[in-house]
């Protein structure tokens, strides 16, 4: 459960001075972040849905979604930054469709909900919903990957939980162009 060591480092706005600016006078100014990959940052602080989806934005990169069973292991290697705590990944539920989505890319990775009976996978689409996830239709409808899960439940992988995108966590995932 230890995972991979990371590195940690301060977050960047690729040159943004206005963006720099807003961060630093902002309570989200403590964040720092942990670079997985060359292009998978976990960014450790506090926001909402839609704060951590601009504060990615205003770092030259995107709340992005996990892609395949590889990034998922990399996240999880990595949740011990954040205590095994939830963190935002980029899905969103558009209700006008009733598709789960990527926000960074569009894709479709589920449709429906599992409590209204009409849930179902895209296939060939990775996703890694926890069981009777996603639920609440309306109320829940961004996309977090469940540390305390690997935790408590000593299981391999953070599952997937939709959360109301009020809520504040401590992380994202931002993908870099």
């Amino acid at each position: 459960m230890g995972g991979k060591k990371f590195t940690q480092a301060p977050c960047t706005t690729k040159g943004n001075a206005r963006a720099q600016a807003a961060i630093l006078k902002s309570a989200q100014k403590q964040k720092y972040c942990v670079k997985l990959t060359e292009q998978l940052i976990l960014v450790v602080g506090s926001f909402t849905w839609d704060e951590a989806k601009n504060d990615a934005i205003s770092q030259g990169g995107r709340l992005t979604g996990i892609r395949s069973q590889a990034e998922q292991d990399i996240l999880d290697s990595a949740l011990p930054s954040v205590n095994y705590s939830d963190v935002w990944l980029g899905g969103i539920y558009r209700a006008s469709n009733g598709h789960w989505v990527w926000d960074d890319s569009n894709v479709i990775f589920s449709t429906g909900n599992w409590d209204t009976g009409n849930f179902s996978l895209i296939s060939k689409v990775y996703s890694r919903w926890d069981a009777y996830e996603p639920n609440n239709p309306g109320t829940e409808n961004c996309v977090s990957a469940v540390g305390w899960h690997i935790y408590y439940n000593a299981t391999d992988d953070a599952m997937w939980n939709n959360l109301p995108c009020d809520w504040t966590l401590p992380g994202y995932l931002m993908r870099l162009p």
